[in-house]
């Protein structure tokens, strides 16, 4: 509130206010609030991680190549010791045995093994199939292909596929389940139970999904039109 003051007798002829404001109040204060148990920890999922890549002379390998549909194919195996280029044949005869009904006609040409760090490839040993699957199938089909999938335990991804697969047809995607196909069912058991072979890039063996996936691969499908 504004108080007027007037001044002495004598004093100053001008008018002089002098100015008093109230008392502040005293804020008052709250207590921080205490926490009394842990925060709840979160699982973090990172999407898109790149991992650090690896020397493909990581393992050793086998390519296989063979001829379907009008066109030469080559399909690779990873594996390490104690199983040799052998045995390898003998797992590729057993996988081919269990999903060849999925398959036109393939014959083998003929298969290269190459030593755990390096390049340098060799014809492999072994009693190789002759030839799996049936039916001619027409040149488009040999774009066609059958694709397993599998993990090792640090997330690296192996593969195994096959072309020539006459159950797509042109222009389609899609995945086939051992629920829906003991064809599948019994490629997968193959390649879940064969030690040392169907390895990952690090040596790993890894854990083949339950499925595979069909499909018309791009390269094949632009190549022979």
């Amino acid at each position: 509130m504004l108080t007027p003051y007037t001044p002495p007798l004598g004093g100053y002829g001008v008018s002089t206010y002098v100015v008093s404001f109230p008392r502040a109040q005293r804020a008052e204060s709250f207590p921080r609030a205490r926490i009394t148990r842990p925060p709840e920890g979160r699982s973090i999922y990172v999407r898109g991680t790149e991992m650090a890549p690896l020397p493909p002379d990581g393992t050793a390998r086998v390519w296989i190549d063979y001829h379907t549909c009008g066109e030469d194919h080559t399909a690779l195996i990873r594996f390490k010791a104690p199983a040799t280029d052998v045995e390898v044949a003998d797992a590729f005869n057993a996988f081919v045995g269990a999903v060849g009904a999925f398959f036109a006609l393939s014959t083998f040409i003929g298969a290269r093994v190459a030593a755990l760090g390096s390049n340098v490839s060799n014809p492999a040993a072994g009693s190789w199939p002759v030839s799996w699957g049936s039916g001619a199938g027409d040149h488009a089909m040999t774009a066609h292909y059958l694709d397993f999938v599998g993990r090792s335990f640090d997330g690296r991804r192996a593969r195994i596929a096959l072309f020539g697969c006459l159950v797509t047809q042109q222009g389609d995607d899609y995945r086939a389940t051992s629920a829906e196909s003991s064809v599948i069912t019994d490629g997968v058991a193959v390649l879940n139970g064969t030690p040392n072979i169907f390895l990952s890039i690090n040596e790993f063996q890894p854990v083949w999904y339950p499925y595979a996936d069909m499909g018309v691969n791009a390269y094949w499908r632009n190549r022979i039109r």
